[in-house]
């Protein structure tokens, strides 16, 4: 509740910063409905929704709740997982070791983390405005 109560303080007012003094991020663009991600301090949480053994790898769609993915692996000793993280990175422009999947290692409902940056932003509004949508693909 009282991460839910920061965060709309954050959409009321924006150009608020958050997260440590030393690394701030100013935050100006967060939408007033979105639950596919959240932000905690310098880090974002993705909630993905994972289509495995799919034709290629692609972002298909933005859900309310959650990006869909799909992925061409096969959902076989985490080969989905591996997958997902590499197109995440692709996207993101970032290392896959700075990728954690911190929930959903065995489901298609998936929570991944990322370190919060200028790049990672840009790309987020561009999702947000459905831009990179059927555009991205592996």
């Amino acid at each position: 509740m009282k991460k839910e109560k920061k965060l709309n303080n954050l959409i009321k007012h924006p150009g608020t910063t958050i997260g440590d003094p030393e690394k701030i991020v100013h935050i100006d663009w967060l939408p007033k409905h979105n639950a596919w991600f959240k932000i905690n301090n310098q880090q974002i949480e993705l909630h993905i929704l994972a289509k495995p053994h799919a034709k290629r790898s692609a972002l298909l769609a933005v859900g309310e709740q959650e990006l869909q993915i799909a992925l061409h692996a096969k959902p076989h000793q985490g080969e989905a997982n591996k997958e997902l993280i590499a197109f995440l990175a692709k996207l993101f422009q970032i290392p896959k070791s700075h990728i954690l999947l911190r929930r959903g290692e065995a489901s298609r409902h998936k929570v991944v983390v990322l370190p919060l940056n200028e790049k990672i932003q840009d790309v987020i509004r561009d999702i947000q405005d459905n831009d990179l949508v059927k555009t991205i693909e592996s």
